[in-house]
């Protein structure tokens, strides 16, 4: 009896063991869900279009980029996107730079000081090289891995 006992105890212990690590997974999963949810959510409500970009000079490149989507953006948020550049013989990334190599933007029609749906930011790529002759290619990509890209032609 004893023995049935202490079995019957070890039984409800590990029972009551292995619940508990199921609820923890649960209590896991359900946080990544709801996570993942919110990021595709934002995503959703992201989009940006490039309405044109140019060579504005030998080592400048200047782009229009329009919000197209619900989501507004901060300065900060801005300043945490990416901008390829892809040649006919190389691709470079830049980050955002007030001053000298890399991009900076401008808020163009704006009440605020945030990049809302509608609106336009202007955006000034400063290249340490001469653009050669050829076909580029420039993506914006937002902070959240939506992007836009727009092709044009040097010379």
């Amino acid at each position: 009896m004893i023995s049935e006992a202490i079995l019957m105890i070890a039984v409800i212990v590990a029972a009551s063991m292995v619940t508990q690590m199921f609820v923890v997974s649960l209590a896991r999963i359900q946080y990544s869900s709801s996570w993942a949810a919110k990021d595709l959510s934002e995503k959703m409500r992201t989009s940006i279009q490039i309405i044109y970009a140019f060579n504005s000079s030998p080592t400048q490149i200047t782009l229009w980029v329009k919000n197209t989507g619900s989501a507004s953006f901060t300065p900060q948020l801005v300043k945490m996107s990416d901008l390829l550049l892809l040649g006919p013989s190389s691709a470079s990334e830049y980050s955002y730079s007030e001053a000298g190599h890399g991009w900076s933007f401008k808020l163009l029609n704006s009440e605020d000081s945030e990049w809302d749906y509608g609106e336009t930011i202007e955006v000034k790529l400063n290249l340490t090289d001469v653009l050669a002759t050829g076909d580029y290619k420039v993506i914006f990509i937002v902070y959240n891995g939506v992007k836009s890209e727009y092709s044009f032609t040097v010379g």
